[in-house]
């Protein structure tokens, strides 16, 4: 194993805002940030300072004409597609607030030749209030970078786990990926000290073996995110899977899997 339309998205930011602060995170006992390598761990880094300073050359630059994002659960028909389209909801959405500062904290990381899974907290503060949530990012290295091809937002979320609850449900118009390969999955279980290699084993057959249940899947451009439920030995675990599509097989080149 190895064209949202702006005015929909920036709606849904305000409503967010209107909410107050919601204290603590509660944040998965440990993180997993595993064979990242400096170049895109500094970059990643880099995202709360230029965000924070409404930076917007430097913001557009993490994205580019094949990105998506999207907030949980996918609506297709909402979805805000190319660096400029998506620089523009920021420009005209949270960079308008008073007094507007983000912090983020990864709970996930991890890399694998030219593809990588990131899942983290942020959370936003201005003078009017703070609205929080989970992102969850599928990169891929580009000749001029790393760029974010799908990013998805789950505004109020604060624990991975959250994607499990019952009010999580597959979105009508989720994407069914069919002809899964994990064969070469660089997979990774959260919050353990040490990895169980034969249940990583099982969670990746399982996946390959299309015993699963969407949560939420999005294909964009020769990119995918999947996350599902899977049960194993009786036991259910949330998965977070990064895929490309080869050859009409959806390869999966990162999977996170969490406990429920």
């Amino acid at each position: 194993m190895k064209n949202i339309k702006r005015s929909a998205l920036t709606s849904t930011i305000v409503k967010i805002a209107k909410v107050s602060a919601l204290g603590l995170f509660s944040l998965q006992a440990s993180f997993t940030i595993a064979a990242v390598s400096p170049e895109l761990k500094k970059l990643d880094s880099q995202w709360q300072e230029v965000f924070s300073a409404k930076d917007l050359a430097a913001v557009k630059n993490y994205y580019d004409e094949q990105s998506l994002i999207a907030s949980f659960p996918y609506d297709a028909e909402k979805g805000l597609k190319g660096a400029e389209a998506i620089g523009n909801m920021f420009q005209n959405g949270p960079f308008n607030l008073e007094g507007f500062n983000v912090s983020v904290t990864p709970l996930a990381f991890d890399e694998n030749n030219n593809a990588a899974l990131l899942i983290k907290n942020w959370n936003v503060k201005h003078n009017g209030g703070a609205f929080s949530g989970l992102a969850v990012e599928v990169l891929e290295k580009k000749t001029n970078g790393w760029k974010r091809i799908i990013d998805m937002a789950a505004g109020g979320f604060s624990n991975i786990n959250d994607f499990a609850k019952p009010t999580s449900t597959k979105a009508a118009n989720s994407t069914t990926f069919e002809k899964i390969n994990t064969s070469d999955t660089q997979i990774s279980q959260l919050s353990v000290e040490k990895q169980d290699i034969a249940l990583n084993k099982k969670i990746s057959t399982a996946l390959q073996s299309g015993n699963y249940k969407t949560v939420e899947a999005i294909s964009h451009a020769d990119k995918g995110l999947l996350i599902a439920r899977i049960t194993v030995d009786n036991k259910t675990y949330i998965t977070f899977n990064a895929m490309s599509l080869n050859d009409n097989n959806w390869k999966v080149n990162l999977q996170f899997f969490n406990a429920i």
